[in-house]
């Protein structure tokens, strides 16, 4: 299996082996439950319909979870547009989902790496998501250039999670995948050679677009390696 970092932090994050990362269940959520096993699995799951009565349904597979809950994250992403109020609504539900995503795949077998690859993307894709709603929300109020760019970078990082394969895998059969790529990447070089001609920007403003502006370099040169 050939890992391929989507960011900085996943040059670490994204290892060949589970027993090598460093993730745990609570990092996720601050606490887990005693009995992971018993509170995540049981023979079937249940579904609660509004009208009081519940079905049993068959228990999904990791992989089936894993899709669906990226597919989840990709519902709030439009384009070049990301839902910040729509995920902010759901935020909290969306992390326990994902600590629910996490208790399955460490109970699937490990020799199968492909799915703790993808839930290492799951996780940075959610990660991401996050960090640009609270970036938006903080510098959004700001009617200046800088304080746009860093928006504009931070939507970029979250449209750019939706670029890969729901396994994690740059989707180069993407319609014009090449030219999308070309093109991001010289749109991220022009918004960096805009805010530096910006004179007196304050130094946090500086901070927080040059990590920004990182990110998205580092993902937009994982998908030129496909060019």
């Amino acid at each position: 299996m050939r890992l391929i970092p989507t960011s900085l932090a996943l040059l670490t994050l994204w290892c060949v082996s589970p027993a090598l990362c460093s993730d745990s269940v609570e990092d996720l959520t601050g606490n887990a439950p005693q009995d992971l096993e018993s509170n995540l699995y049981p023979e079937t799951e249940t579904e609660h319909r509004s009208n009081g009565t519940s079905i049993h349904i068959p228990q999904e597979t990791a992989g089936e979870r894993l899709n669906w809950f990226i597919g989840r994250l990709r519902t709030f992403v439009h384009g070049k547009d990301f839902d910040v109020r729509g995920f902010d609504w759901h935020s909290d539900r969306l992390r326990g989902q994902l600590f629910e995503v996490y208790g399955r795949v460490i109970l699937a077998d490990f020799q199968h790496r492909d799915i703790w690859y993808q839930y290492l993307y799951a996780k940075e894709m959610f990660q991401t998501m996050l960090d640009a709603s609270e970036i938006i929300k903080f510098y959004g109020h700001v009617n200046t250039l800088p304080h746009g760019l860093i928006n504009i970078v931070a939507h970029l990082n979250v449209q750019l999670m939706t670029l890969f394969t729901l396994q994690g895998h740059p989707d180069v059969t993407r319609h014009k995948y090449s030219d999308i790529v070309l093109d991001l990447m010289s749109s991220l070089d022009h918004w960096k050679n805009m805010f530096e001609r910006v004179a007196n920007v304050p130094i946090p403003v500086q901070v927080a677009f040059q990590n920004q502006a990182s990110q998205a370099k580092s993902v937009l040169r994982v998908f030129q390696k496909w060019v």
